[in-house]
């Protein structure tokens, strides 16, 4: 019997590991490069984001945001990636508003484009139309970086390296931009907001947390937030 059942463990040991094999060899995370800290196309002088191209439009943030530095990758041998961060924090020195820029220029190689037609918003920042969408997030307790090799890691990872932990209950938006011109390239901005002032955790937001009523009206105001702190002005 003792027999049998380490027989039965180790071919579940095996079973587990071909899994874990296949699992990974599956995730695309794996093909990201590792992030580089010199060399950015973007600068940011005060709190302006300054970009030359792709595309030409300079974002500044407001007084309260400190800039706290930028990288770059190579996303799933699918796309270059250049992301800057930008944080605002509280009194005490917590996390109120972490904030990511990324721009994205699909490889040569690769076909088709960049489509955010079926964004839940749009919000429009100074005559620029931006393809938005919103949601209550909570921290994961074990991963709070999410999954390695993912550009919304790359963002969390780096910010929590210097101290910036992310809030535990927050708004997470994403607000895209796709030049008309070349769809083969975009520019997202990664806003996080604090939820605990609303007085909200993330779960109560939601469909089943029976204060899904409010999500409207705390949506509005993240966004009427982002209007007041990010002034977007196209280069001639």
């Amino acid at each position: 019997m003792k027999r049998i059942l380490w027989v039965g463990m180790l071919l579940a040991m095996v079973g587990a590991g071909g899994f874990a094999f296949h699992s990974y060899h599956n995730y695309r995370g794996r093909l990201t490069t590792p992030s580089e800290y010199t060399g950015l196309a973007r600068s940011v002088e005060a709190n302006t984001l300054i970009s030359l191209e792709a595309p030409p439009i300079d974002l500044t943030f407001g007084p309260e945001f400190e800039y706290v530095g930028g990288q770059k990758f190579v996303l799933y041998e699918v796309a270059d990636v250049e992301q800057h961060m930008f944080v605002a924090t509280h009194p005490d020195g917590s996390t109120k508003t972490l904030i990511c820029v990324q721009y994205e220029t699909l490889l040569p190689e690769i076909q088709g484009g960049y489509d955010y037609s079926g964004s839940e918003y749009q919000l429009e920042l100074d005559g620029v139309t931006f393809n938005a969408d919103a949601r209550p997030v909570r921290r994961h307790p074990i991963s709070p970086s999410g999954w390695p090799g993912t550009d919304g890691y790359r963002f969390r990872s780096f910010m929590a390296k210097r101290g910036y932990k992310l809030p535990l209950h927050r708004v997470w938006s994403r607000l895209a931009y796709v030049p008309e011109s070349d769809p083969r390239q975009e520019m997202l901005i990664v806003y996080v907001d604090d939820l605990a002032p609303t007085g909200f955790t993330s779960e109560q937001l939601r469909e089943e947390g029976g204060f899904a009523d409010q999500w409207p009206e705390i949506a509005r105001a993240h966004f009427a937030k982002i209007k007041t702190d990010v002034t977007v002005e196209p280069r001639p």
